[in-house]
């Protein structure tokens, strides 16, 4: 919502309701930034496995221009980071956790815009729990 029609909503409303809808925005925006920080370390952690994969390729198809031993080197070191980084993440599944900050998040989105919608058609039930 617009600040102005924000404030017009926010101004025909008890105090009571005014709590529950602040309560409502407030999660709303932590599981928001939360699902943004979530969606940046899935991201970065795929493409870190898929880079050194990559390169782990390129050295080991490097025959005539590194050194065979240097070679085999940095082949074993790029894999052990590859097997670290993945292990890491299958261990503590990060992937798991945004998918269920998504879908909490998308269930606040939801009980923000009833919680609307019967507060500014008046048919707001005071007696109504709400639950994720």
């Amino acid at each position: 919502m617009k600040k102005v029609e924000l404030d017009e909503f926010l101004g025909g409303m008890s105090n009571d309701e005014k709590y529950i809808y602040s309560l409502i925005s407030k999660q709303h925006d932590y599981f928001r930034d939360k699902d943004r920080r979530y969606r940046k370390v899935v991201k970065s952690i795929k493409v870190s496995i898929l880079t050194l994969s990559m390169s782990g390729t390129v050295v080991l198809g490097l025959k005539t221009v590194i050194n065979i031993d240097v070679q085999v080197v940095m082949g074993l070191i790029i894999s052990a980071l590859v097997t670290f980084i993945t292990s890491l993440s299958s261990y503590f599944n990060f992937e798991k956790y945004w998918m269920r900050n998504i879908s909490i998040h998308i269930r606040l989105n939801v009980m923000r815009d009833e919680f609307i919608f019967h507060a500014l058609s008046g048919t707001l039930d005071k007696e109504k729990t709400y639950s994720l």
